[in-house]
């Protein structure tokens, strides 16, 4: 592990020009301040604006909420008027079922 905040050298030596061989007593606080070293890096934690899921014998991903229910999923009947069937997906969005999802197969 190196010693020297700065340059990196290990016990009492600085590399040439190294301001912590001159300042013996400078912290990185005041390093920071002085503007010999950058303000440490900032780590962004962001949750996926998209998620995915991979289809059932395909290497290709769709949309979570275009994934059918899955066995125990309860979906409810399709918004069309008279149809009984379920919904396309048990997403909450889903309001439709496979057939009605197609806005040509709504229209009267």
């Amino acid at each position: 592990m190196s010693d020297c905040f700065l340059c990196g050298c290990e016990s009492g030596s600085h590399h040439l020009g190294c301001a912590a061989a001159v300042l013996p007593d400078l912290t990185p606080e005041a390093a920071l301040r002085l503007g010999l070293i950058g303000p440490p890096k900032k780590i962004l934690k962001h949750e996926p604006d998209v998620v995915e899921v991979l289809k059932e014998g395909s290497m290709t991903t769709v949309p979570e909420e275009d994934v059918p229910a899955g066995p125990g999923e309860t979906v409810g009947q399709c918004d069309f008027d008279g149809c009984d069937n379920p919904r396309k997906s048990a997403h909450a969005r889903a309001k439709w079922c496979e057939t009605h999802s197609d806005p040509k197969n709504r229209k009267d």
